[in-house]
């Protein structure tokens, strides 16, 4: 290991003579390589924890406006102390079809921004000896996110559509 600028960088193996100045040239220009390689993978770390960062964003933000709505419609339900059963179901059902819009922009442009980059990542990884968080956290997650993703998204829309769907069935006719 070589130590240049608070950094720490691998050193290559020679069996040439260390006083050849052309493979000293070599060995120089291997290691700038490798310093720049490094920092664009410091930087590609940063725009995939930004988009990781703005898909957990829009799950936790879309979850907090539907419970706020539900609130709201509460409230706007009410009729002097009166729940009306039949406008939450729709309401309810309404707010279903807004939740896959939402799973629809994580899985179709969130998840593709976050693809790509991690794609970018494990690239460049390929070309650093050492270098493979991001190469083992992709072969550790595999499809599990993919799933779990499904599950988050799936059983707020069942609640959210099929609980709309019972009280429009079973509510009483006013």
């Amino acid at each position: 290991m070589l130590y240049v600028e608070n950094t720490w960088y691998p050193t290559m193996q020679t069996t040439s003579n260390v006083n050849d100045p052309l493979q000293l040239e070599r060995e120089k220009l291997q290691l700038e390589v490798t310093k720049q390689n490094q920092s664009q993978w410091a930087k590609y770390e940063d725009i995939a924890m930004h988009f990781n960062d703005l898909t957990m964003r829009l799950r936790l933000q879309a979850l907090a406006g539907v419970g706020a709505a539900a609130l709201i419609a509460g409230g706007i339900s009410t009729h002097q102390g009166q729940l009306d059963e039949r406008q939450i179901g729709i309401f309810l059902m309404a707010m279903s079809l807004i939740w896959a819009g939402i799973y629809l922009l994580d899985v179709y442009y969130y998840q593709a921004l976050l693809k790509g980059a991690v794609a970018a990542i494990v690239d460049l990884e390929k070309s650093l000896p050492g270098v493979d968080l991001s190469t083992k956290i992709e072969q550790a997650v595999g499809r599990g996110g993919r799933w779990g993703r499904r599950a988050f998204y799936g059983f707020a829309f069942f609640l959210l559509f099929f609980g709309g769907l019972a009280l429009l069935i079973f509510a009483p006719k006013k």
